[in-house]
């Protein structure tokens, strides 16, 4: 996939989590796809995103996932300075072993809460990935763009930008035509104005989403740890 955006020129966006560095460097195809990678966020209109730092939440966890880092859907809030840590050390490791400095911030698991956003803007991200539960438009928080994705395995083409996980392009492979037909740069986006109802509506709903997950999946993340 990577080969095929170098040879038709489309701007790509690719986020990583910093954690899993030495995960990629150790996998067999690894030094090769990184080598490739480089080569599409330094190209214009291309660009690298952050998921967070090690991608794992701070808090301890039973059965529910734990895949999150700026907010817990089951514990306290993280305040400015425990999120700017670890935002901090994951975009000064990505960015130099990337050899380009990451300028969209991806929240792990699309969950994030204000103190994300004030913190995102203030160490001079230009974008923020959300996940877009109901279709809302790009929209302006300071100096910030957040960038509401939809799910291209969906069909949904409409938003200002689609996201596929590296684990999932398989099923991706039907849409792939369509979306490489029409991509353009973030820096093509326009913000629109988004009350602020719309915003929350969408942040409880994908939260609520997480949770209800998280419970369905208990009977299963229980059975594996019963057997390892």
């Amino acid at each position: 996939m990577l080969k095929e955006t170098l040879d038709i020129h489309v701007p790509l966006g690719l986020s990583f989590p910093p954690g899993m560095i030495a995960y990629w460097m150790g996998s067999e195809k690894g030094p090769e796809t990184i080598e490739l990678a480089r080569e599409v966020v330094k190209r214009p209109g291309s660009f690298l995103g952050q998921q967070g730092d090690t991608h794992r939440c701070s808090y301890p966890h039973g059965l529910v996932d734990k895949w999150h880092e700026n907010y817990c859907p089951w514990g306290p809030a993280l305040s400015a300075k425990k999120q700017r840590a670890f935002m901090t050390e994951g975009r000064d490791s990505l960015g130099e072993f990337m050899g380009v400095e990451p300028t969209v911030y991806v929240p792990p698991n699309h969950l994030w809460d204000d103190t994300t956003l004030h913190v995102a803007a203030e160490m001079g991200y230009t974008h923020l990935m959300d996940k877009a539960m109901i279709p809302l438009p790009a929209y302006r928080f300071g100096g910030l763009i957040v960038v509401p994705e939809r799910d291209l395995r969906k069909g949904q083409f409409d938003g200002a930008a689609v996201y596929i996980h590296y684990d999932e392009l398989d099923a991706h492979r039907g849409f792939y035509g369509h979306a490489m037909a029409n991509a353009e740069s973030l820096a093509d986006i326009t913000p629109e104005r988004v009350s602020q109802k719309l915003i929350e509506r969408n942040r409880r709903m994908k939260h609520r989403y997480k949770l209800v997950r998280d419970i369905v999946m208990m009977p299963r993340t229980a059975w594996r740890t019963l057997r390892s």
